[in-house]
């Protein structure tokens, strides 16, 4: 039967190099997928356990930033607690693998932006090795159902669409920075390439994105929340500082004194598991998103 493939003398037939870059990229998509999934079927998914937590905490007009949480806590921006609202409404079982789909969803979402500007001989190899060079992180990324690959996608097309719409490209970028503050980097692209529309659209965006914090807490309780969340990131990042001492250089936090010192190579996760590896590998998967 001639399938309309190219011959080879040698071989019989061989399958066009364009169609087997494809299978390779969808495989190692579906891939991901599958992992993804599974992993949330066995209850794995920890850090998107923390954003669903808050999430419930905002719905029930709770504190954000517990300490009882000890190192898993939340350390997003109080207004990113409501963006996972929609989450809490599932089982959380379920919630997680929509939401490790929705990881890959975004890679896949980010390959294809990045591809409509790279060169089209060289890109369909050069995305299924950078997705080979990142098996690791992003790995790490479905097991813990980390929040990297859908901040890669805020980024990638908040850049691409600066120009030509403004408008969400600010709001993109806006959700970004409430994730990561690093990704102030784009504000800075926006400046640099006298993109003020869509800057200004970003500094519209972010103050509507604070606005159901302000309607559900206040305010003040508003500025306590932001407040705490200063203390704790300040507290996980120099871990042997006295919790005291940083409560005293932010009066009014509203978070309550007392704590040890919290230090990395003693922490362990909810299971009792030590976490000295797991936090050794923590750079790199928070690194995907800079590779790609």
């Amino acid at each position: 039967m001639d399938l309309g493939w190219p011959r080879s003398s040698k071989m019989g037939w061989t399958v066009p190099r364009k169609s087997a870059l494809q299978f390779i990229w969808w495989a190692l998509l579906a891939g991901l997928v599958a992992h993804g999934a599974t992993l949330a079927a066995y209850g794995h998914g920890l850090d998107f356990g923390i954003y669903l937590q808050a999430a419930q905490r905002f719905l029930l007009g709770e504190e954000l930033y517990p300490l009882a949480d000890g190192p898993w806590i939340f350390k997003y921006a109080p207004a990113a607690a409501w963006l996972f609202t929609p989450f809490a409404a599932l089982p959380p079982r379920l919630a997680n693998a929509l939401w490790n789909v929705g990881g890959v969803a975004s890679l896949w979402l980010s390959a294809r932006a990045v591809g409509r500007h790279a060169a089209p001989t060289i890109w369909p190899s050069a995305r299924i090795a950078a997705l080979l060079a990142l098996t690791q992180p992003l790995l790490l990324e479905m097991r813990y159902g980390q929040a990297d690959l859908v901040l890669l996608a805020l980024l990638v097309f908040s850049i691409e669409l600066a120009e030509k719409r403004p408008a969400i490209a600010g709001l993109l970028a806006a959700v970004a920075l409430l994730l990561k503050p690093p990704a102030l980097i784009v504000l800075a692209l926006f400046a640099a390439r006298r993109h003020f529309r869509a800057l200004g659209a970003a500094g519209a965006a972010t103050l509507l994105l604070w606005l159901p914090v302000v309607l559900r807490f206040g305010l003040a309780g508003t500025r306590a929340a932001h407040l705490a969340r200063g203390v704790v990131v300040a507290h996980l990042r120099w871990r042997c500082t006295s919790l005291s001492a940083l409560l005293a250089r932010q009066p009014g936090s509203g978070v309550a004194a007392g704590g040890s010192c919290l230090r990395g190579p003693r922490w362990v996760d909810r299971r009792g598991t030590p976490l000295r590896r797991e936090r050794a590998r923590q750079p790199i998967s928070a690194g995907a998103g800079s590779s790609w």
